[in-house]
């Protein structure tokens, strides 16, 4: 059910939605965030508090978004050479503490150089 749905049928209205939405302390959502079961976010978000999130590893996706990420600013906004860029990300990811699925960090590495080069033709 949509949350705006189940709020106005739990006779909540707007303007709580928002005082709830605070609660929770949240300052951006993430597309991982949103990809969680319900169960999960709500495990997460509601009953841990932010310094408990934060001690939670993260996974594979988390790791590569931010190499990909770094690689992609470092060239377009820094000028770094991509090769230098792409092999940085490549390391990083390799060094990255997520450790949860072999095979999907294998994949995910041989995808690093498309990724950037990608991100870069797209936003440049």
């Amino acid at each position: 059910m949509e949350l705006w749905r189940y709020c106005a049928h739990m006779g909540t209205t707007e303007k709580q939605i928002g005082k709830e939405w605070q609660a929770i302390d949240l300052d951006h959502l993430s597309a991982a965030q949103l990809l969680q079961t319900t169960a999960s976010w709500i495990f997460k978000y509601l009953a841990l508090s932010k310094q408990e999130r934060r001690k939670m590893g993260v996974g594979e996706r988390a790791a590569i978004g931010s190499s990909v990420h770094t690689a992609v600013q470092a060239v377009l906004c820094h000028g770094q050479d991509m090769n230098e860029s792409i092999d940085a990300a490549i390391t990083a990811f390799d060094f990255h503490d997520a450790d949860e699925d072999r095979v999907l960090r294998e994949k995910f590495r041989t995808c690093i150089p498309a990724m950037i080069e990608n991100g870069v033709e797209i936003l440049a």
